[in-house]
């Protein structure tokens, strides 16, 4: 068995209670316990990559929006829809990009309450940078597994999420 951390109270209790039903029962909740513990570890590591690049994880998602959606004029309205923040988190995002010169915004149009955001070049060559350095990461963790577990693993993550869907709660 893997070593799933259990000395978080709630964990230990859904451990203890899935004791009580079959030692099956501890195994499955052990295993999707480790792998969420796992998840959080490799979510950390590569939000410290992207920190070393000077980005957090939002902003490096609101420059792939840019990037990816240019020449469309991007508000932030569009961009709190598309990253699913709320307004004020995208309004706070923007004024720290905007101060270290990763982004610009210019007011539309004739509704000057409105203002388009724009990528900068250096925006730009930061989230290049960063895009790079994220995928080798990526690449490095995922090497350490071989075509067969990347396929069972790529299954299981589609049948977990299918299965904690809101839907399949009902």
């Amino acid at each position: 068995m893997s070593t799933a951390s259990t000395s978080d109270p709630a964990s230990q209790a859904l451990l203890d209670a899935a004791r009580d039903r079959s030692p099956a029962e501890a195994r499955r909740c052990h295993v999707l316990l480790d792998l969420l513990g796992t998840c959080d570890s490799v979510g950390r590591g590569l939000r410290r990559e992207l920190a070393r690049k000077d980005l957090t994880e939002t902003g490096f998602r609101l420059l792939a929006l840019l990037v990816r959606r240019e020449p469309e004029v991007i508000t932030s309205a569009t961009a709190s829809a598309a990253l699913g923040l709320t307004r004020p988190a995208v309004s706070a995002l923007l004024g720290r990009l905007e101060v270290s010169g990763l982004i610009s915004r210019h007011r539309l149009q004739p509704d000057r309450r409105a203002s388009a955001i724009r990528i900068t070049e250096r925006g730009r060559s930061a989230f290049a940078a960063a895009l790079v350095h994220y995928r080798e990461m990526v690449s490095y963790l995922m090497s350490g597994l071989d075509p067969a577990a990347v396929a069972v693993l790529d299954r299981t993550c589609t049948r977990l999420r299918q299965l904690s869907s809101p839907a399949s709660f009902n």
